[in-house]
Order: structure tokens, then C-alpha cells, then sequence
């Protein structure tokens, strides 16, 4: 019969063949051979910063995946958080005026279903709000900015989760400040620490499921630009439960008192002799180096 609107319209199994769909609108497909994948795509007209959500229902006998791609065609993001027989949810994906998505419904492995349809369904949650995350943020150009002082919630959505933040300090001199990542239940979670060019410095993960982290001395000076990745680290997902990331200046660093990072010969803090220095083991294995010049005549 004639084809209807909200119906899926073969084939549409690429980025050029891809289906339209309005944002707050249904799409029915079937899962009609082993890897069929379907096309939509999504042009978003509202203004400002929204959050929007994205639901597959189940479909028996299926394992369902959901892919975002960008305009140009390059994959973003995969959502395979279900099991077979089970739906997919992307829950707090971030969007302003103009944005095109590429949505891509997936058969994850080996499962056909000619009989029963899934549903795609988009909806708009609201108007993005200060202090909450804004996906997509999985790499350092898609960092959202965060300031010293401001806490910001998230999500765990799915397993190796990793959002990044860029904190970029406006506090003259040498300052210490301090980063906590809240508990989530059934996540263990992490810090990582890069600098401006995307270097890895350090890792924190000192808590087990469902416990919080923290960094608590961490040393900066006016200009420092730190990103900050929270990363869900093994097989862990909490759709439900939302992360807190909180940034607060501890005061100005005082002399004999450790300035990290001091992990390598490179950036080992100065110590002249006869002073003394307090630090801290912040997580397994943690190592600080001290650079000690002796500048007393002969020998001692």
C-alpha cells in the first residue's frame, strides 16, 4: 500500500539514502537481515542549547545499537547499552539550531526480525542548563568549559563512557585547587588529567564501584589550562544516577608544601637543602620527585 508517514522508507542503509526526521517525531523500521542498518537524519530547528532524547524500543531476538555521525558522515558516538531483546537509549544528547545528526539503527550481531518493527522515537527534554553537561563531549575538541569554582553533572550512559572538560585557570600565582568526582552506584569511575595539547599526565583512580574520587592538592599558576576526563572505568553503566565534577580553589601554595604535578625528573619540585616539604600518595603508586641542588662548599 501506499507508503505512510512515521514508516521507514527502504532503502536507507547510507548517509545519502538517509530517511528525514523532525525532531519529536516516531520512525517504524524492521531489522530485516543480519547487520541491516537504517538511516535518518535529523536536522534540529529550535533555537539555543536543548538537550534532546533518542529511544529504540526492543525488538525480540534483536541486539540493537544506535550510532550518531555529524554532518560530514563522521561517526561520533555508539550507543549499545542493552542486550538482546532489549532497548537503547540516548538520554542526554546536547544539540542548538542547525545541528544535523546522522542517526543510525543498527542490528549489533546475527539477528533478523521480519515481523516485528522497532520504533524510533526523538524528543526534546528542554533547554540546556548551566552545570550540566553537554554531550557530545567524548574528545578534547569537544571539551565542555568549566570553570574554577563551578560543578557540573553528567552521565555515565553507556560502558567506557568519557567526558571531558576543559578547566582553564584565572587565578594569579601559584594556587592549590581541588577536584571531587561524586559516587555513582554500580560505576567505577576515574579521573584523568591532560594538559593543553592533549597529553595524558595522570590518572586517579583510587575508589572501587560505586565510591567518589578526588584529586586534592593539585597545583596550578595564572594561564594553566588542565583537561579533565571522567571516564566510567569497566563495564559499568547508570543511565539513572547523574555524576557532580567539583572545581574549588584550596589557596594560595605555600613554600615547603608540594606542587604537583611532580611525577617525572621534568617536573620536579625545587628543595634546597636543609628545608622540609608535606605531600601526599593520592593514588597506588603515586611517586613525587624533589630536585635538591647542594651549594655548600666541599665536602659534606
Amino acid at each position: 500500500g501506499p507508503w505512510q508517514e512515521g514508516q521507514e522508507l527502504e532503502y536507507n542503509n547510507t548517509k545519502e539514502q538517509a530517511n528525514e526526521l523532525k525532531l519529536g517525531e516516531s520512525m517504524e523500521g524492521f531489522f530485516q537481515e543480519t547487520g541491516d542498518q537504517d538511516w535518518y537524519k535529523l536536522t534540529v530547528n529550535i533555537p539555543g542549547k536543548n538537550i534532546i532524547r533518542i529511544d529504540l524500543s526492543a525488538v525480540p531476538e534483536i541486539e540493537s545499537e544506535i550510532q550518531i555521525y555529524n554532518e560530514k558522515g563522521n561517526h561520533l558516538k555508539t550507543y549499545n547499552t542493552g542486550k538482546k531483546g532489549e532497548a537503547e537509549s540516548i538520554i542526554n544528547l546536547g544539540v542548538t539550531e542547525g545541528t544535523i545528526y546522522y542517526i543510525v539503527v543498527k542490528e549489533y550481531y546475527d539477528g533478523i526480525n521480519q515481523n516485528d518493527s522497532y520504533t524510533l522515537k526523538t524528543q526534546l527534554i528542554g533547554p540546556w542548563q548551566e552545570g550540566q553537561e553537554f554531550e557530545l563531549n567524548d574528545g578534547k575538541e569537544q571539551a565542555n568549559e568549566l570553570k574554577l569554582g563551578e560543578s557540573v553533572e553528567g552521565l555515565f550512559s553507556e560502558t567506557g563512557d568519557q567526558d571531558w572538560y576543559k578547566l582553564i585557570v584565572s587565578v594569579p600565582g601559584k594556587n592549590i585547587i581541588r577536584i571531587d568526582l561524586s559516587a555513582v552506584p554500580e560505576v567505577n569511575s576515574e579521573i584523568q588529567i591532560y594538559n593543553e595539547k592533549g597529553n595524558h599526565l595522570k590518572t586517579y583512580n583510587t575508589g572501587k564501584k560505586g565510591e567518589a574520587e578526588s584529586i586534592i592538592n593539585l597545583g596550578v599558576t595564572e594561564g594553566t589550562i588542565y583537561y579533565i576526563v571522567v571516564k566510567e572505568y569497566y563495564d559499568g553503566i547508570n543511565q539513572n544516577d547523574s555524576y557532580t565534577l567539583k572545581t574549588q580553589l584550596i589557596g594560595p601554595w605555600q613554600e615547603g608544601q608540594e606542587l604537583e604535578y611532580n611525577n617525572t625528573k621534568e617536573q620536579a619540585n625545587e628543595l634546597k637543602l636543609g628545608e622540609s616539604m608535606e605531600g601526599f600518595f593520592q593514588e597506588t603508586g603515586d611517586q613525587d620527585w624533589y630536585k635538591l641542588t647542594v651549594n655548600i662548599p666541599g665536602k659534606n
